[in-house]
């Protein structure tokens, strides 16, 4: 009986620990990330989408919810943002951050997509 307790606690023990480092090195290894619902463990935050099947819908409540473009004390450079433009979230284990606004996205999408894409640079010498 005392051996059963004593390894339940161990593994108990072992799965906070482990969960707690990876939480604490996932936090440390990357950049701050912007406002977004709180995430459960596995779920993420899937429960805070009203409706599953038209997520944008969400999205866009979150733009009013979330808004602040303050991220780790730090203002993003972007021209055009605005209070809720960028949105984080984690659905299951994708990590998702949403773009609430066209400007916003022409600027990350279009004026800076050399530094977002991994496709090599194409040199082309004209004569």
């Amino acid at each position: 009986m005392i051996d059963t307790w004593l390894g339940l606690s161990l593994v108990t023990s072992a799965f906070v620990l482990v969960s707690w480092r990876r939480k604490y090195l996932d936090s440390r290894s990357h950049p701050p990330l912007p406002p977004g619902p709180r995430s459960l463990p596995v779920l993420g935050s899937v429960l805070s989408l009203d409706d599953p099947f038209r997520p944008w819908r969400s999205f866009n409540a979150w733009k009013h919810i979330y808004g602040g473009h303050n991220i780790g004390g730090n203002m993003l450079v972007i021209s055009h943002c605005s209070a809720g433009d960028l949105v984080y979230a984690r659905l299951l284990s994708k990590r998702v951050v949403v773009v609430n606004s066209e400007e916003v996205a022409k600027d990350l999408f279009e004026l800076r997509s050399m530094i977002y894409s991994d496709k090599p640079q194409s040199i082309v010498l004209e004569p």
